[in-house]
């Protein structure tokens, strides 16, 4: 009963496509690697030297590669999410389960025999491939492009639209209840109010006085007086003749 709970278990995270690899396999294991908020895909190559509880929950597989003359091994979990795709391009024959002497070995003595390429694929159907997570991180990329070009187009034709008439607005802002002031005057402009204002005041002053209750006939005389008045008025003004001489 207890086992079978545990297999139930397990169940749920054992792949459904498992690499079926042997010693002496070249192999190439693509591991998703997450840093901060991203993640990238790391291959790493190298030669299968030994397998740990065969196809199991908990079975590992050994990979062993030189890299500048320094031995480089690393230990993968079969079942492992992280492994995304499994790629073996070489296999060779060998007598031994588990080949620990290659870590003696260097040169050409760390060869094997009779290697031949045998090339087979294991990826897990959901898990996204290479190509696709490189791609998805340059859709992203354009993505950003475009919103940055379409942002700074709006920007610029609000600038255009607020420096259309800056004076204007700075008014409005400081007084947005008062009612716009009205165009300066020109000169021309000025200079005909000025002499209409003179001519009326000269009309005024020629106007005779009328008080209230005058009649048609005393405004006449008032006139004719007032008229009589300026001409004695100038009379006054000339210069007095010399009396003659004879």
């Amino acid at each position: 009963m207890q086992n079978q709970l545990m297999q139930k278990i397990a169940a749920r995270y054992v792949k459904s496509n498992v690499p079926i690899l042997k010693p002496g396999d070249t192999v190439r294991v693509h591991q998703r690697i997450k840093e901060g908020s991203k993640e990238r895909i790391q291959v790493f190559e190298g030669v299968v030297i030994a397998l740990h509880a065969g196809l199991g929950l908990d079975a590992t597989f050994s990979v062993r590669k030189v890299s500048y003359g320094i031995g480089v091994e690393r230990v993968f979990p079969l079942h492992s999410p992280r492994i995304v795709k499994v790629e073996r391009t070489k296999t060779a024959d060998v007598r031994r389960a588990k080949l620990y002497y290659l870590r003696d070995r260097t040169g050409r003595s760390a060869r094997l025999d009779n290697e031949r390429a045998d090339v087979a694929v294991w990826e897990e159907p959901t898990a996204a491939p290479t190509s696709e997570i490189d791609s998805s991180d340059d859709q992203d990329a354009a993505e950003d492009a475009v919103l940055a070009e379409e942002t700074e187009a709006a920007q610029l034709n609000a600038d255009d639209s607020a420096a259309s008439n800056p004076v204007d607005d700075a008014r409005a802002e400081e007084n947005p209840d008062e009612d716009p002031a009205p165009d300066e005057a020109s000169p021309n402009q000025e200079a005909a109010e000025a002499d209409a204002d003179q001519t009326e005041t000269v009309q005024a002053e020629d106007m005779p006085t009328i008080a209230e209750g005058d009649t048609p006939g005393d405004v006449a005389e008032a006139t004719a007086a007032e008229d009589d008045g300026d001409e004695q008025s100038k009379d006054d003004g000339l210069p007095l003749e010399p009396p003659d001489s004879k």
